[in-house]
C-alpha cells in the first residue's frame, strides 16, 4: 500500500505558516508527492491509505511536578525525510511554566509505537534539549537552546519512557519553555522515531524543526531552521511522548535515572541508559569492571550497603547526587543474565530511600540492543570497521578500547546466538 504523505509547502517553506485551515491544500500536495521531496509522514500512513484525524482535547498541562501531554501510550510514530532516509530534525513540546517547578532535571521519552513496530530505533543517538521561550508566546521562532545531554534511543516501539538525566539540572525562565529532541540523519531507509499520542489532544504544543535540504539542523537557536511548525500543521495531529521532570527546588529525595558508564580508552567515556521501569538496558561491552552510575534529585551523603544479583562489587563512591557502583566479576558467569543492583540506605540532605535498585541485561556482542546477538550485531560492526569512538557507534566497540576493529568482530561472532532471557 502506497504511503500517505503530507508535504511542506515548496511557496511557504516556514511551517509556522502552514494552519490547520490548509489541510485540503496539504492533502493535494501528498497527492503529488514525488521521490526526493522532504516531507513528514508516519508509521501508521506507511501501512494505511489514509490518516484518520482524532477529536481534539486538551489534557492538563502536567501532573505534579511532571509535564506532560500524553496519556501513556501511542498510537503513531512520526519521521521526517525524503521517503528514503531520514533527515535530522527536532521535536518538542511546548509547556507552560508551573509555579515553583521551573527546575528541568530530567527527560522523559518514549521511542517509535508498539502499533506499528520497526527494527533499526534501539542504540539510535539522540540529542535531548531544553529551549527558553523569551518572550512567552509558545512561538520557538526565538527559542535558546539552555541545556542538552547526549542519549540513545532504547526501549523502542514499547511505550516505555527513557530517562534522559542533566548533570546540571536547567532553570528555565519567564513562563514557558520547550523540551525535546534531536534526531539524527539515516540513510538507506526511513525510520519513523517519535512516538504519538493521538487519542487526546493538546493541540499545537507539538513542535518540529528541519532543514527542508537536509542539512544539519540548528539546535541552539530553534528560528534558524527553515522549516519551523506544530505537527497539527501538517495534517499529522497528536503529541509527542515526550515528558520534562521538575525538581532541585526542594522535596524528597528520589531516584531519577541510572547509567552503565564505560571510559573507551581515548574515545572517552560513554554511557548505556538503564531505565528505571520497563524493559532494562542493555549492555554490549565486554569488560573486568562495570560502573552503574545512580543518580539522585539532591546530593547523597551516605549509603548503608550495596548488592548485586550477579557478579560482586567491587567498590561504592559518591560525588553529589551520583552514587557509583564498580561491578566486578560478571565475566564469571554473569553474561546472558539479567542483573539487579540495589542500594539499601540512600541518604541526604533533603531525605532518605530505604531502597533503590536498577536491572540491566548483560550481553555482549549485542550491538542494536535487541536481546540477542545475531548477524545483524556483526554486520553493525563490520559497517563501522575503522571508525572514530563516537556517541553513535560506541556500541560497537564491545572491546571498549576506544576502536573499532577485527578484536570487535571476533567477539561479536564469538557470542552469536547468546540472548537474554
Amino acid at each position: 500500500v502506497a504511503k500517505s504523505r503530507l508535504l511542506p509547502s515548496m511557496k511557504y517553506p516556514n511551517l509556522r505558516k502552514i494552519t490547520l485551515t490548509t489541510m485540503a491544500l496539504a492533502a493535494s500536495f501528498a497527492l503529488s508527492a514525488k521521490a526526493g521531496t522532504a516531507h513528514f509522514s508516519s508509521a501508521r500512513s506507511a501501512q494505511q491509505s489514509t490518516n484518520p484525524f482524532h477529536r481534539l482535547h486538551v489534557l492538563p498541562n502536567a501532573v505534579t511536578a511532571t509535564y506532560q501531554y500524553d496519556d501513556g501510550s501511542s498510537e503513531d510514530s512520526v519521521g521526517f525525510g525524503d521517503g528514503t532516509q531520514n533527515f535530522e530534525s527536532l521535536w518538542f513540546n511546548q509547556f507552560a511554566v508551573i509555579s515553583g517547578s521551573n527546575v528541568i532535571t530530567s527527560v522523559e521519552i518514549a521511542w517509535g509505537t508498539p502499533a506499528f513496530p520497526e527494527n533499526g530505533l534501539n542504540g539510535t543517538p539522540v540529542t535531548i534539549a531544553v529551549w527558553s521561550d523569551p518572550n512567552g508566546d509558545g512561538d520557538p521562532s526565538d527559542a535558546v537552546l539552555l541545556g542538552s545531554v547526549p542519549g540513545t534511543i532504547q526501549n523502542a516501539d514499547t511505550d516505555t519512557f527513557v530517562t534522559y538525566t542533566f548533570t546540571t539540572p536547567v532553570t528555565v525562565p519567564g513562563t514557558s519553555f520547550f523540551v525535546g529532541d534531536m534526531t539524527p540523519a539515516h540513510p538507506g531507509v526511513e525510520l519513523f522515531y517519535q512516538a504519538q499520542d493521538t487519542d487526546d489532544l493538546a493541540p499545537n504544543k507539538s513542535w518540529i524543526a528541519a532543514m527542508s535540504s537536509g542539512a544539519p539542523v540548528d539546535i541552539v537557536n530553534i528560528g534558524g531552521n527553515d522549516l519551523i511548525g506544530t505537527i497539527d500543521s501538517f495534517g499529522l495531529p497528536g503529541n509527542w511522548m515526550i515528558r520534562a521532570n521538575a525538581g532541585g527546588g526542594g522535596g524528597e529525595l528520589s531516584l531519577v535515572s541510572a547509567v552503565s558508564r564505560k571510559n573507551q580508552g581515548s574515545a572517552g567515556t560513554f554511557d548505556v541508559a538503564l531505565p528505571l521501569t520497563g524493559a532494562p538496558g542493555i549492555e554490549p561491552r565486554q569488560d573486568s569492571r562495570y560502573d552503574i552510575v545512580f543518580t539522585f534529585s539532591d546530593a547523597v551523603t551516605s549509603v548503608d550497603n550495596v548488592s548485586t544479583s550477579c557478579g560482586s562489587v567491587g567498590s561504592t563512591s559518591i560525588n553529589g547526587g551520583e552514587v557509583t557502583v564498580t561491578l566486578t566479576g560478571l565475566a564469571r558467569g554473569c553474561n546472558t543474565e539479567e542483573i539487579t543492583v540495589t542500594l539499601n540506605g540512600v541518604n541526604g540532605g533533603s531525605g532518605t530511600v530505604a531502597s533503590a535498585s536498577v536491572t540491566f541485561g548483560l550481553l555482549i556482542g549485542d550491538v542494536n540492543g535487541d536481546g540477542r546477538v545475531s548477524r545483524a550485531d556483526g554486520q553493525l560492526v563490520s559497517s563501522k570497521l575503522g571508525n572514530k569512538v563516537t556517541e553513535s557507534d560506541f556500541r560497537a566497540d564491545v572491546t571498549a578500547d576506544g576502536r573499532i576493529t577485527h578484536d570487535d568482530s571476533v567477539v561479536v561472532k564469538a557470542h552469536a546466538g547468546t540472548a537474554l532471557p
